[in-house]
């Protein structure tokens, strides 16, 4: 309590975001449809923290942290001292209800590391099945444009190069790759990834991982988003819709 920048950053916050009433009513929505599909999931105590710009959410097993010092704004100046751009954009205060039911259902439906099922391909349509699962509870669409925070133009820009971003996958031979560094590349924040020149929206993989899963489901009718979430055949799912 004796850091002089961490007492303006807590005035601020608790300033900010005196009334929380609307991330309440966010999340109660999102929570009547997520259980409405999944009955056996339990909706954790939610509460707004200050975390000296630590963690954004922290979930734990009846709790939900969300830390309101990290979702001021992307052009809140203390920010710029301490973060690159492609990370401010992701401290918007309309990004709290997003990531709040993005770390929980990655809390819920834990990533499996078993031996055969680390590439590429499993990371992307995991994160692809929590993002559209988010979407879809909160929007009912898979666009990107809340789960992952995309405009209107990096909506548009992913919909046209969809097809030559598998080709490039393919051609060199990413969908099995296990490398770290490629893996990071497709589902960072940081948008330094270029395709023909031309910086990507951030998240880039995750957003082809949705898009997979919005077909695979289109083509499932039947299948319940308790079923989806639960699904861990990734292989089965790309070999199907290829």
């Amino acid at each position: 309590y004796s850091d002089s920048t961490l007492l303006t950053l807590m005035h601020d916050a608790e300033e900010k975001f005196k009334d929380l009433g609307w991330v309440e009513e966010k999340l109660t929505k999102g929570f009547k449809r997520l259980k409405k599909e999944v009955p056996t999931l339990f909706v954790p105590h939610f509460y707004a923290q200050i975390a000296a710009l630590n963690q954004s959410v922290v979930v734990g097993d009846s709790i939900l942290g969300f830390s309101i010092d990290k979702y001021m704004g992307a052009d809140y100046p203390l920010y710029k001292r301490f973060y690159y751009d492609y990370q401010c954009r992701s401290m918007e205060p309309d990004r709290i209800v997003p990531d709040c039911f993005t770390f929980y259902l990655l809390g819920q439906y834990p990533f499996l590391w078993q031996e055969g099922h680390r590439s590429l391909m499993d990371i992307l349509l995991y994160r692809g099945k929590i993002a559209w699962t988010v979407e879809t509870i909160l929007e009912g669409n898979g666009s990107g444009k809340t789960a992952l925070g995309y405009s209107k133009e990096e909506i548009k820009w992913c919909e046209q190069h969809e097809k030559e971003l598998w080709e490039e996958i393919r051609q060199n031979h990413y969908m099995e790759t296990t490398d770290p560094k490629i893996i990071r590349s497709y589902v960072s924040s940081n948008t330094r990834l270029l395709f023909n020149g031309e910086k990507t929206p951030p998240f880039l993989g995750i957003w082809l991982g949705m898009k997979v899963i919005e077909r695979y489901m289109k083509n499932h009718p039947e299948m319940t988003l308790k079923s989806l979430l639960e699904c861990t055949d990734y292989s089965g799912m790309i070999k199907e819709l290829n």
